[in-house]
């Protein structure tokens, strides 16, 4: 799998070249299936590019509550790869990008990776103020020669499964929905600093507590949290470490 940093031309890709764009947080059940989809319509010979970002949108734009994030970049790459994706473009979400009409965005991600397939979830609106509706979607396919399909939001008992709906059962100590929706455990990673494992600010984690969890050594433990830090009781000598909830 190839990732860029930016919107540096891709060296090489093969057709059908497929696109979907979006934040990927949690890489979840709704996510897979978009994945599962284009790899379908790709097959074996074709590209599969995600366009995601290495910020949430809310963590730059004004007026909005900064979304707890449910899973670090390092990890959204790792749940991606293991989707057998090509290339992933994950970049930083600017306000000079959110200011960009559907158009020049559009056209701005065509000239990095000539997509000629574009796909998207129900009720996805790209560019500045969300103006990228489907219908004008539709309408700019036509105009640069590219196609566009949503897929229905998946859902279970009847409600959208989204990564906020995953954020809510995280914050409120259901770790078993959590699971469920996203279709891996939901996992932490990061630096530990006697004993405590360090994660950025804006982390999403369940009430104070003790949980069970797994290790990337496979080694079952307990986890203690307390007033956002989380205590592990492992030997000092690891510095590094991921953590699943069971």
């Amino acid at each position: 799998m190839q990732v860029f940093e930016d919107l540096t031309p891709t060296p090489s890709s093969t057709p059908p070249r497929l696109l979907t764009v979006g934040s990927f947080d949690g890489v979840h059940r709704g996510h897979q299936t978009i994945v599962r989809h284009m790899r379908k319509i790709a097959g074996p010979d074709g590209t599969v590019c995600i366009l995601t970002f290495s910020n949430h949108p809310s963590h730059i734009l004004p007026n909005r509550p900064p979304a707890p994030l449910i899973c670090s970049k390092k990890l959204k790459l790792q749940y991606l790869k293991e989707l057998n994706v090509d290339i992933v473009y994950c970049i930083p979400f600017t306000l000079e990008l959110a200011g960009l009409t559907y158009q020049a965005f559009l056209k701005k991600v065509q000239q990095a990776y000539p997509f000629d397939t574009l796909i998207l979830g129900e009720g996805a609106s790209l560019g500045r103020k969300r103006e990228g509706t489907p219908e004008k979607m539709q309408s700019l396919a036509k105009e640069q020669n590219f196609s566009v399909q949503y897929l229905p939001k998946l859902t279970t008992q009847d409600k959208d499964i989204s990564s906020g709906s995953i954020r809510r059962y995280i914050q409120e100590g259901n770790l078993k929905k959590a699971n469920e929706l996203l279709g891996h455990p939901f996992t932490l990673e990061g630096n530990l600093d006697s004993g405590k494992l360090q994660l950025p600010t804006h982390t999403c984690l369940p009430p104070d507590g003790d949980y069970s969890v797994t290790t990337d050594a496979s080694h079952s433990l307990k986890a203690h949290i307390e007033q956002r830090q989380i205590f592990l009781d492992l030997p000092p000598s690891i510095k590094k470490i991921q953590i699943s909830f069971e």
